[in-house]
């Protein structure tokens, strides 16, 4: 019997198969938290790009339309894909200067899944944005993105993100709105 039980003692068979058993999880969690990781580094990025592409987008015109906000508004969520858009809020303004205040304003403001800036508000603009010659404007696109997992939303939730952008019109001054 004692000898039966150090033959079993100094046995080597099945070895890799249990160290295997112990690292597997470990294995699966290291991969599986760098697929999350890399989806939501992913989103980020086309967040970042949807908004600098909206923001671009509208400052190559001297005016839009609601039909022309409404495609900027498809492309945006375009770029998203395949990262469901239902979530997402896209806000698109103009800020100008106004030289009886003496401040940057909102011209105009739309929004969508959100609530647009009011009018007339005053904004806080970085500096080199507008110059302070009166009717001269930016375009700031705000975008806001809920990420939520595909398949692992129970362990972590959401994650918002969001980006804005400040875009100077190229063919005018301003970019006026027309029936938005």
């Amino acid at each position: 019997m004692l000898r039966q039980g150090w033959r079993f003692w100094r046995s080597r068979d099945g070895l890799a198969a249990v160290e295997f058993a112990f690292i597997l999880p470990v294995l699966l969690v290291l991969l599986c938290g760098s697929i999350e990781v890399t989806n939501a580094l992913e989103c980020r990025q086309k967040v970042i790009s949807a908004t600098s592409s909206i923001s671009s987008i509208v400052a190559m015109t001297t005016s839009v339309s609601a039909s022309d906000i409404s495609n900027v508004y498809a492309a945006g969520n375009s770029i998203l894909y395949p990262f469901p858009t239902n979530n997402t809020a896209i806000v698109i303004s103009s800020i100008v200067y106004s030289s009886a205040t003496n401040k940057d304003v909102v011209q105009w403001s739309v929004a969508q899944n959100a609530t647009p800036l009011v009018t007339n508000t005053v904004m806080s603009v970085p500096a080199g944005v507008i110059t302070a010659t009166n009717g001269d404007g930016a375009i700031l696109v705000q975008v806001t993105h809920n990420y939520t997992s595909p398949w692992g939303h129970f362990l972590v939730g959401t994650f918002p993100m969001g980006a804005t952008f400040w875009s100077r019109p190229r063919e005018s001054a301003s970019v006026a709105c027309n029936g938005c």
